[in-house]
């Protein structure tokens, strides 16, 4: 005999009846509410009776709540707090460019909330460490490379392509650096800008053919618009 009542709201079972039935063989009670006491108790009728039972996902309504939190804070635990979307760096020389033309498509077109290395610095705080906390607290890293631009002199860019480089040596297939390090998008602003040998292992947003010049804003917009979904 199989006794089949599985996906019910079955909150309790009646020991003694079901022991009175002759050659079962299949008892199946999964997805049901039945606590976890009598869980134990028809597991340990069912080894005495060798019978094959079902009991998977079975649990009062305040069981079935008190988990639902417990795997919130899970999901939650090592979470990073952010403060901007997007972290826009580049050398001295470009800070005109980004004030004039990236930072109104960005903050004012786009609505993210943005931050720069020439404007959201915490003065007093070493150079490094302020970099630092400012890739932390951003979601994605926007790296502006001019015609003219030398990456080592972009704020951050070095470090946070190390950082990079470090996750994926140390077999983290860029996991851990999605959650601690935010996502770089290095962006050649010119047609005649070469890729930086410093970012050969990136993809970048370009505008060297036609084509690539129409979708140039959209590139960036999606790109950091994807990397709010990257991070938990």
């Amino acid at each position: 005999m199989h006794i089949i009542t599985e996906e019910n709201t079955i909150t309790q079972v009646d020991m003694e009846s079901i022991r009175c039935i002759k050659n079962v063989r299949t008892l199946c009670l999964h997805s049901n509410r039945i606590p976890a006491n009598v869980v134990s108790n028809l597991r340990d009728m069912a080894s005495e009776r060798h019978i094959d039972i079902r009991l998977a996902e079975n649990c009062t309504d305040t069981s079935r709540k008190d988990f639902q939190e417990q795997l919130r804070k899970c999901l939650n635990m090592d979470k990073p707090t952010y403060e901007w979307d997007v972290f826009i760096t580049s050398t001295d020389e470009d800070e005109d460019l980004v004030e004039n033309q990236i930072l109104p498509k960005v903050e004012e077109e786009w609505g993210f909330k943005a931050c720069t290395n020439y404007r959201d610095y915490i003065p007093g705080m070493g150079k490094l460490a302020d970099i630092n906390i400012r890739m932390e607290k951003s979601k994605c890293m926007l790296i502006i490379i001019t015609s003219d631009t030398e990456v080592k002199k972009i704020p951050g860019a070095l470090e946070a392509t190390e950082m990079y480089s470090d996750a994926q040596t140390t077999g983290g297939g860029g996991h851990h650096f999605l959650r601690q390090t935010p996502k770089i998008i290095p962006v050649l602003w010119n047609k005649e800008t070469k890729e930086p040998m410093e970012f050969k292992t990136l993809t970048f947003v370009q505008r060297k053919t036609t084509h690539q010049e129409k979708y140039f804003w959209d590139q960036i917009h999606k790109s950091i618009k994807q990397s709010l979904y990257l991070i938990y």
